[in-house]
């Protein structure tokens, strides 16, 4: 038994260092390894827990303005939506900014629509959040809504949702599917210290919140951590 100790307090370390590894690299992979045919970086990013989306963005400070870029994956037949709710992480409220691709002219044009309590078509409208230097594109199965927003009193931590689906009513966007990720893409981020907030669902009632994105690779590397631990010692041991 203590002979073998050695050899398995070698593989415990050796899986150790791999795991963590993945657990520093893989949230950051996952969106600023993404590149955008619009000139010019993003200097943070959130992978999103819902729907396979990722929100890029800068943040000007000087006049309270932010560079977004939102990629969801959606067929070209469908469409999707991203917006900053004031209200809260919920999707009544949202400001958003919504895509499809126009069956004439086959362009992808993002416009503002305010998402009301009840469920309608996404109308085209103001919003409360300026927004301006608004494009769109589809390629290879994703979405991707641009645009520069004024943020509000230059308020940099705000509550988000997000949202996507394949049904119209009169041409315009309207219900998405009630189970599952779409009624879970909603959360909170800040833009200045790109701390990953977004919980992707709210907190169950008398329970704990979700844990975040920013939390989940910490959790990955306590385990790793105990798991090195459990390796010094067995190495300890054998000696």
């Amino acid at each position: 038994m203590a002979a073998a100790a050695p050899a398995m307090a070698r593989a415990l370390l050796g899986l150790c260092l791999v795991a963590a590894s993945l657990a520093l690299s893989s949230s950051a992979q996952s969106c600023a390894s993404l590149t955008f045919s619009r000139s010019g970086d993003f200097a943070l990013c959130s992978s999103l827990q819902r729907l396979g989306s990722t929100l890029h963005w800068t943040y000007h400070p000087s006049n309270g303005t932010v560079d977004i870029a939102f990629r969801a994956p959606q067929r070209s037949t469908g469409w999707v939506a991203w917006g900053i709710n004031p209200q809260g992480p919920r999707m009544a409220g949202t400001q958003a900014l919504v895509a499809f691709v126009n069956s004439s002219s086959g362009l992808v044009v993002p416009y503002t629509s305010p998402v009301s309590a009840a469920p309608a078509p996404l109308q085209q409208a103001d919003i409360s959040i300026r927004t301006t230097n608004r494009q769109g594109e589809f390629s290879g199965g994703v979405f991707t809504i641009y645009a520069t927003l004024t943020l509000t009193n230059n308020q940099i931590r705000v509550s988000h949702s997000w949202q996507s689906s394949t049904t119209f009513s009169g041409g315009l966007p309207a219900d998405h599917p009630s189970t599952g990720d779409h009624i879970l893409s909603t959360g909170t981020l800040d833009f200045l210290s790109g701390e990953p907030t977004s919980r992707g669902s709210p907190a169950p009632p008398g329970g704990s919140p979700a844990p975040s994105i920013a939390t989940l690779p910490l959790a990955r590397l306590y385990v790793c951590a105990c798991t090195c631990m459990f390796g010094w010692m067995l190495m300890y041991v054998g000696m």
